[in-house]
């Protein structure tokens, strides 16, 4: 089952901070750990902004792109990441954007 990206809160996830999300990706699967959620300051008549910040493996590079993503529930959620650097510990981070 998809979730509709237009619906989707961070209460949605924050259950899910430290687990794992397969990206659907060619030629295999992919695994990014969901490893915090940013909430934006709420403005009335708006969804509250937030982002998402997913980890990789560092032999793990994803471009800047859509990825369908599949929580530990499977749930799929499409979502647009953008690689945003490295952590001190050699891990990629990627960040997904809503507003």
């Amino acid at each position: 089952m998809s979730t509709l990206i237009e619906n989707l809160a961070p209460t949605d996830l924050s259950s899910l901070i430290g687990s794992d999300f397969t990206a659907l990706t060619v030629p295999q699967p992919v695994t990014l750990t969901l490893a915090k959620i940013d909430i934006g300051v709420p403005r009335p008549g708006f969804r509250t902004p937030f982002a998402l910040t997913f980890t990789s493996d560092w032999s793990v590079l994803l471009l800047e792109a859509q990825y369908r993503l599949v929580d530990e529930n499977r749930r799929e959620h499409l979502m647009h990441l953008v690689p945003v650097g490295d952590t001190p510990n050699r891990q990629r981070c990627y960040m997904a954007y809503f507003n």
